[in-house]
């Protein structure tokens, strides 16, 4: 299975809207494969506002929930885990992006790690078992999120 590399675009800020940023917006050719148009042209501009990001798989808009973003990314992969293979899901960004409402939620909306246990343990047949660890890379550093935030040290063999 190839990896699967999605963009989802989150909302502008109240600070992004006073300063009156543009939205992302984004168009998707015939074989809808996802590009970008990061705002519209000003007249006179010589910056090009287009740019091709031909190679993600998909794009999760501004107005979709984590559920949604779950059912379009970690969703397909689960039949994998529950056969026997190993899995990996990750968000990337800088802070303020994101990662943290898509993993975990944000009051009623659930993350889609929350979904993905749900899925799992749903479809989980008896006398098997998960194993599965939640780590954060920051500052060059990795900690684990299920052991109290303790700092890890990676070792290679």
């Amino acid at each position: 299975m190839s990896p699967s590399v999605y963009v989802r675009v989150r909302p502008l800020t109240g600070d992004e809207i006073v300063r009156s940023d543009s939205e992302l917006y984004w168009l998707t050719d015939q074989s809808n494969v996802p590009g970008f148009l990061s705002k519209p042209a000003q007249v006179g501009s010589k910056s090009k506002t287009t740019r091709d990001f031909n190679f993600f798989s998909g794009i999760i808009s501004q107005n979709e929930n984590n559920e949604s973003t779950f059912k379009k990314t970690v969703n397909s992969f689960i039949p994998s885990v529950l056969s026997g293979l190993t899995s990996c899901c990750f968000c990337y960004g800088h802070t303020g992006s994101g990662k943290s409402h898509t993993i975990f939620g944000y009051g009623n909306e659930r993350g889609i790690y929350q979904h993905t246990a749900e899925d799992i343990s749903r479809n989980l047949l008896p006398g098997l078992s998960i194993h599965v660890s939640f780590a954060e890379i920051y500052d060059d550093k990795i900690y684990d999120l299920l052991d109290n935030h303790e700092q890890l040290f990676l070792r290679e063999d």
